[in-house]
């Protein structure tokens, strides 16, 4: 059975006294007086250096952390992204066309079109959008 209890004050020592008498309560005592509490000073610790060892990316993260940042450098070719290279290719696989869209894929020399490499998205987008043409 689940019990929740809350206890609130205005300040730190209003729920420390809030908590005594709650603690009281549980072992039948009588309630205390209210007990002022004073806080504890603060020790000047010194802080620690941390060290941290930096965790090692796979390599399809990198070269894709890599093409991000040299997209973003500054090519003035418009980027096209996978998703919209992907969105082409399933309105195309929906109207019928899957072979056409296979094909494409497969001109890349890539199992997939998630492999295709980000230079290439354009030139994919380009081949997608001329077999919508082709009826």
């Amino acid at each position: 059975m689940p019990v929740q209890i809350n206890i609130t004050g205005e300040d730190a020592n209003q729920a420390i006294q809030e908590f005594s008498v709650l603690s009281a309560a549980f072992v039948g005592a009588k309630t205390p007086a209210a007990v002022p509490v004073q806080p504890t000073p603060q020790e000047d610790k010194p802080k620690r250096n941390r060290t941290t060892t930096p965790k090692p990316e796979p390599e399809e993260e990198s070269k894709q952390d890599e093409d991000v940042k040299n997209d973003a450098k500054g090519d003035d070719q418009p980027t096209v992204k996978l998703e919209e290279v992907r969105a082409k290719a399933a309105e195309l696989s929906k109207a019928g066309k899957q072979a056409g869209v296979k094909e494409v894929i497969s001109s890349f020399d890539v199992p997939n079109l998630s492999k295709i490499p980000k230079d290439k998205l354009a030139e994919a987008l380009e081949k997608l959008t001329a077999l919508e043409e082709a009826e």
